[in-house]
């Protein structure tokens, strides 16, 4: 009736289905040539009524098990599927992404200072601990800002994954007390 154009087919359907919400207007060279080349309107294997493809889900649980920091968008963008879907295997599989436990990098040495440090706090009097307002910590250094939400490692039970950062060898500083007050 519209002649395989879209936009008189569009106006053609307006005036036929009024109460209808109108499609937009690839709608109809889609359905034209699904029809054509398929003999069906229908769509072949969408996602509500596609049957479980084991071949699929397994490829994207090896891709979990050989790097498991990756993430859902590399895997979909490798395996050319949905981030939805890779994401609803990782999830029906009991797998979840745990996040990174940021620890300082200790080296030799490293344990005998910080001894020595609360032997000289035990040593001083009760009166100089008092003088100590003690506060969150906080890091400056080079590196910036670390977003550590943007790193996981997925796994069916939470593994403590840590990450070194913040090593004492570079340039940063970590703030976490302040003196106030006068020792007596």
């Amino acid at each position: 009736m519209a002649g395989c154009n879209a936009t008189i087919a569009r106006r053609l359907y307006v005036e036929a289905f009024p109460q209808r919400r109108t499609p937009n207007e690839r709608v109809f060279p889609d359905t034209y040539n699904r029809l054509r080349e398929t003999g069906t309107v229908s769509r072949a294997n969408s996602d509500r009524t596609r049957v479980r493809d084991e071949n699929v889900e397994d490829a994207i649980l090896l891709a979990v098990e050989d790097d498991p920091t990756t993430s859902v968008r590399q895997i979909s963008r490798r395996l050319m599927l949905k981030k939805s879907r890779v994401h609803k295997v990782i999830k029906r599989n009991g797998l979840h992404p745990y996040h990174y436990r940021p620890v300082q990098e200790l080296h030799d040495g490293d344990n005998q200072r910080r001894l020595n440090f609360c032997n000289f706090l035990m040593e001083k009097s009760e009166n100089f601990l008092k003088c100590i307002l003690w506060s969150d910590e906080s890091t400056f250094n080079r590196e910036g800002i670390f977003n550590l939400h943007n790193l996981h490692h997925y796994a069916a039970e939470n593994p403590h994954v840590k990450l070194q950062s913040k090593h004492q060898r570079r340039f940063s500083c970590n703030v976490w007390a302040g003196l106030i007050g006068k020792l007596t």
